[in-house]
């Protein structure tokens, strides 16, 4: 198992879907490079960030050309490519959730949980442009 930080108990974070009308999230297999240990494990990535988790609603990587970060203390900018700009349009949740989640060892508010993740609130949108803006997230079309 990959370095742990530290555990929290049942804190509320926040996850970001495709996926509308969840009651629980679960795990799966993880694409992401953020730790080549946790690369292929089963995983519910979180964050106490809501805007954090708005930019995650969908998959995406920087080799597909998206860039997300931060500018400022707390703004969040999404660069999304002209050729993805259809993925805008989709429906989208952040859910609300609750569990017990272990910090990755990274510099982003990324937590994880490898058990099912209960939720205990959506906050569904019509479009990932209108959950991206409306959680404080500046959208760039590159």
């Amino acid at each position: 198992m990959w370095h742990q930080l530290r555990k929290m108990a049942k804190n509320i974070m926040y996850h970001g879907s495709m996926e509308q009308g969840l009651k629980i999230i679960v795990p799966k297999k993880s694409v992401t490079s953020h730790s080549q240990k946790a690369k292929n494990e089963r995983i519910v990535y979180v964050t106490d960030d809501k805007a954090y988790a708005s930019g995650f609603v969908f998959p995406w990587s920087e080799k597909d050309g998206f860039e997300f970060g931060r500018v400022g203390e707390d703004d969040w900018t999404l660069e999304i490519p002209k050729r993805h700009v259809d993925r805008l349009k989709k429906p989208c949740s952040i859910y609300e959730v609750e569990g017990d989640f272990t910090k990755l060892n990274t510099d982003t508010p990324e937590w994880v949980s490898h058990e099912d993740v209960k939720v205990v609130r959506e906050d569904a949108y019509d479009s990932v442009e209108e959950c991206l803006i409306k959680n404080g997230v500046k959208i760039i079309i590159d």
